[in-house]
């Protein structure tokens, strides 16, 4: 009884928290392997040792309350717990939360976004026409099986149509999945409900390549928007990030962490590349930043440049503050404390004077300080939420 109410709350917590870590610093899986089992060790000595103090409790104690209220306790949990197992998805769909988006296509179909479906989700989704589910979920996480597992069953108990387009961003190939769901959107005329576990982050990403393809989203009630830069709390891996105002930004090239947390799950923006295609390491950033924009339909502008190009400098500066919306420049490094310069920082300064030029204003720089192991890396609601959501 022990083993099982402590099984479930590792799992839930504890292990997705770590798997998303591993996943967050690029760990492979053999590492994630071994971890998980010193982990899987760990609750076994846990459950044992808490068996153990319980039992000498109920034998040592002259209370007759405690001696009967231990075990009945224990039961209780133990039954619950059971109870919780027997429908894994309203489980797991009450650990998501609920906040709710929707985009329409040219075409006319229809695309909710939202975390993981309880049964009665399903039912209420099938009644109301809907012509099937997208499911987000990737079997290689050993919380999301359960509940891949789940939906495919009770998909089939009430005759709903389930896709399964499983995504892991940086830790799986996704272009399979990508392409399944962009031909649903070019061809598809329903209802379809698209889900992750906690309908945010991977949604983000395929509500974000929708957009791209001319899909007009609205967000709903309790909708919780992606990460942006004005969330982050430590400096990115190449500098500080600096705003305009207005959520307008100056960014160092972000690693691909950075990319899918700020950028990709992010809210809908305009990137404006300004690097410089002579340099070789520079020249690979920006290959890699095309490809990738491209792929998941992020809105850009390839304005590349070089230090000491000032009439180029002023294009960029122009265009950022006349986007719609948000935007923001990507350089290849930014200073790493209150804007001072460093080597590698010419471009990014250079748009920061040329800002100053135009509007009597200063770049604002928000960040400060690298990331430590343990630290938020965002504020607010996002405070190190887990990749898999």
């Amino acid at each position: 009884m022990v083993g099982m109410v402590l099984g479930t709350i590792v799992l839930l917590l504890p292990v997705r928290w770590i798997l998303a870590g591993m996943q967050r610093v690029a760990w492979g899986q053999s590492w994630q392997d071994i971890v998980l089992i010193v982990v899987i060790l760990a609750y076994v000595a846990l459950s044992w040792l808490v068996t153990r103090i319980l039992h000498r409790l109920i034998f040592a104690t002259p209370s007759k309350v405690v001696r009967i209220g231990i075990p009945v306790a224990a039961t209780a949990l133990a039954v619950t717990t059971l109870w919780l197992w027997s429908n894994p998805g309203g489980l797991f769909a009450s650990l998501a939360g609920g906040s709710i988006s929707r985009l329409s296509m040219h075409s006319g179909a229809v695309w909710e976004f939202g975390p993981y479906p309880d049964s009665e989700t399903l039912r209420r989704l099938k009644r109301e026409g809907y012509t099937a589910v997208i499911t987000l979920e990737h079997p290689g996480d050993l919380v999301e099986r359960q509940g891949i597992e789940e939906e495919r069953r009770q998909s089939r108990e009430i005759g709903f149509k389930l896709i399964e387009a499983p995504m892991l961003p940086w830790v799986s190939n996704n272009q399979a999945s990508l392409e399944l769901i962009r031909s649903i959107a070019r061809e598809g005329t329903g209802r379809y409900y698209v889900h992750c576990g906690l309908g945010r982050d991977r949604v983000n990403l395929v509500k974000h390549m929708l957009e791209g393809m001319g899909g007009r989203t609205v967000a709903a009630k309790g909708y919780v928007e992606g990460n942006f830069f004005d969330t982050r709390i430590p400096n990115f891996e190449r500098g500080q990030l600096g705003t305009f105002g207005a959520d307008k930004w100056l960014v160092p090239y972000p690693d691909k962490h950075e990319m899918l947390g700020n950028i990709l799950q992010g809210k809908t923006a305009r990137m404006i590349l300004a690097l410089d295609t002579t340099d070789a390491k520079q020249r690979e950033w920006w290959a890699e930043a095309r490809a990738t924009f491209k792929e998941y339909a992020i809105p850009f502008d390839d304005m590349s440049t070089r230090s000491g190009d000032h009439s180029r400098i002023s294009q960029i500066v122009t265009r950022v503050l006349g986007v719609p919306g948000s935007a923001a420049i990507i350089v290849p490094l930014t200073p790493w404390e209150e804007g001072k310069h460093r080597p590698g920082s010419e471009i990014s300064d250079e748009i920061a004077t040329e800002f100053n030029a135009q509007t009597q204003r200063r770049v604002i720089w928000t960040t400060h300080g690298a990331w430590v192991p343990g630290q938020p890396v965002e504020r607010g609601r996002t405070e190190m939420q887990p990749q898999g959501g």
